[in-house]
């Protein structure tokens, strides 16, 4: 009785065997995997999802994501022309330059830009505001392109700030901002270049002098951002934004819209936001004002 109960058991249990691994080899598995590269090495990560359609949307978001990699910056683009019409007061302007201290600079910074300027509107069009050798200066975007102001740069790239409502609707900026954005520029322009060794080191935890006597060019817009309402004075200060800062990373823009969030309050009916792309301007063949100059002289980051 014994053996045959044992026989009789086996056979059950390699039945049961036997349908555990139909259930297991008809179990189908779906997922995606990405290739990319880190230095010169080719790396690989794959992940599971829960249906073939999961991962098919998953595929078709990354592939509708702008890149944000240096070497693909030309992806989204506008002529001149376009950029004439569409910027707007308080937009970012992302510089890679060419010269050895640019590349220093984005070295030590880790970033793929090494200047940063902003964009303001005034009766004459849209307005360059940065920092640069020359001091802080304000120049119309018809000068800049006219002087080939732009060839010094392997390109310029524009991040739009704009204003959400209630709604998610783009608006734009409230005129109180406008008018504090203003009130900055007009006190700033004609201010020294600065940038102290402490601070490049990331070592300045200094509070900033009441009467601030010049900038850096990312500590400008950090400090207009800041005069207008819409950043924090201080954690992190002004003088500890870099221009790697406003470029866009998925990690960097969520923290910048908290940042912005936080600042104007949740009582604020519109909210700023700095949008993700990166909008390389296209500066030639497109204007046909005569070229005045033959050479592109203008003073650029780290005073030079």
């Amino acid at each position: 009785m014994s053996h045959s109960y044992q026989e009789k058991k086996k056979k059950v249990d390699t039945e049961q065997d036997e349908s555990t691994t139909k259930k297991n080899t008809s179990k189908k598995e779906y997922g995606f995997s990405i290739v990319y590269k880190v230095g010169m090495r080719r790396v690989g990560k794959s992940f599971v999802t829960s249906n073939l359609e999961q991962a098919e949307n998953w595929v078709n978001k990354i592939e509708e994501c702008q890149a944000c990699n240096a070497t693909v910056a030309g992806t989204a683009t506008e002529t001149f022309d376009n950029f004439m019409k569409n910027c707007n007061n308080g937009d970012v302007l992302l510089f890679r330059g060419n010269k050895t201290h640019n590349k220093l600079l984005r070295g030590i910074t880790q970033s793929k830009f090494d200047h940063v300027g902003m964009v303001i509107r005034g009766p004459s069009g849209p307005y360059l505001f940065d920092a640069t050798g020359d001091g802080i200066c304000l120049h119309t975007f018809a000068k800049f392109q006219r002087k080939k102001w732009y060839k010094p740069y392997q390109y310029v790239c524009r991040r739009s700030l704009q204003w959400l409502d209630e709604n998610q609707k783009i608006v734009a900026m409230p005129e109180k901002h406008v008018d504090l954005l203003h009130k900055f520029v007009e006190n700033t322009v004609g201010m020294h270049y600065r940038l102290s060794p402490s601070s490049l080191l990331h070592k300045s935890k200094k509070k900033m002098s009441k009467k601030k006597k010049g900038y850096f060019c990312s500590e400008l817009v950090a400090a207009a951002y800041q005069a207008i309402g819409i950043l924090p004075l201080d954690k992190p200060q002004a003088q500890q934004y870099w221009p790697g800062t406003f470029q866009f990373t998925l990690k960097g823009m969520v923290k910048m819209d908290q940042r912005m969030k936080d600042t104007v309050g949740v009582e604020a009916k519109v909210v700023p936001h700095l949008d993700r792309l990166e909008t390389r301007i296209l500066w030639t063949g497109v204007d046909n004002v005569p070229t005045l100059t033959v050479k592109a002289k203008r003073g650029g980051c780290l005073g030079l």
